[in-house]
């Protein structure tokens, strides 16, 4: 198995540590919160994750998200799909209807997701979590809408050695029969939770829990895959967990690794509808769950593999 190595550091979490002289110190880490609209965890560096929930945006997201010590790992936006925001999760189509893209000319999407009752119902040394409803209809709708999401993303404090892990939890239930549709060319099969790399994080490997590598693990079933590769001239990575309790667990990724004029195009997809659609009757309640790992340093097989085995213990 190809392995990427690892170099742990050693620098002390202080959440509430106890020194020689009997001094309860400080946490570095520290949320800032506003209310109805983002929770950002703050470290020395300034912002390490910043989780948006606005009404008036098209979806949630995550951006930035950074490493513990402030290095950029999403792009917001790019040139080439404005529609990617970063670290989010977006249906493809329900009902033949398009949730993903927007007129570039009118930033309109056909599909609306708006988002009611977002709270913030932690922030504190372990975790910030934050919860939602997301309503689905077309845009022009005036009736109930076609879905109704509870969603929970749970972004946890930095560890000793600076890593830290996101847990994205959805319950969808559909209030009329629904079908979720993909881009139907062989291989298009993108869509639901994806990840944007930074213009600055280059060069990247993908990697999954096969061993595979780039364009190896396009299509391939794995319980996660990785990005690593350099940020300002040092290691970082940004790892996708696929929740054993996912439907057609272990997933299809959907990835590309590439360079564009403006920059890469670096996108990792755990690919709920890769090779076929899927439907939801009335009634009905899917749930998906997400983890997300990110690493200020180099990651190798034998970690990434233990602290998926600690996310799949997880039942949300």
């Amino acid at each position: 198995m190809k392995t990427l190595r690892v170099t742990l550091i050693t620098t002390t979490l202080l959440t509430g540590a106890v020194t020689a002289g009997s001094t309860l110190q400080a946490s570095p880490w520290s949320w800032e919160k506003a209310p109805g609209k983002s929770l950002t965890l703050m470290g020395p560096s300034g912002v390490v994750c910043r989780l948006n929930f606005d009404a008036s945006e098209p979806k949630p997201y995550i951006h930035p998200l950074n490493t513990s010590d402030g290095r950029g790992l999403t792009w917001l936006s790019p040139p080439d799909h404005p529609w990617h925001w970063g670290l989010w999760f977006s249906w493809k189509y329900i009902n033949h209807v398009n949730f993903w893209e927007f007129q570039r000319d009118t930033g309109e999407i056909a599909g609306r997701t708006t988002i009611r009752n977002a709270k913030i119902v932690q922030a504190d040394r372990k975790a910030g979590v934050v919860r939602m409803t997301l309503e689905y209809a077309p845009r022009e709708h005036e009736g109930k809408p076609w879905m109704r999401e509870t969603r929970t993303i749970r972004i946890g404090t930095p560890r000793p050695d600076g890593s830290y892990r996101i847990d994205w939890a959805m319950a969808c239930t559909a209030l009329q029969d629904l079908e979720f549709g993909r881009n139907p060319n062989p291989g298009r099969g993108y869509g639901c939770f994806s990840y944007r790399g930074a213009k600055d994080f280059v060069p990247v490997t993908l990697q999954d829990a096969e061993g595979r590598t780039d364009g190896e693990i396009h299509g391939k079933r794995a319980p996660w895959a990785v990005a690593a590769g350099a940020v300002d001239g040092r290691e970082a990575a940004v790892a996708i967990f696929d929740h054993p309790s996912n439907p057609g667990h272990p997933t299809r990724w959907f990835v590309i690794n590439r360079a564009l004029g403006h920059g890469p195009f670096t996108y990792l997809n755990p690919a709920l509808l890769y090779a076929q659609d899927r439907s939801l009757k009335a009634g009905e309640t899917m749930t998906l769950t997400y983890g997300v790992l990110v690493v200020p340093h180099e990651a190798d097989t034998e970690r990434l593999e233990a602290e998926f085995a600690e996310f799949a213990l997880k039942k949300e």
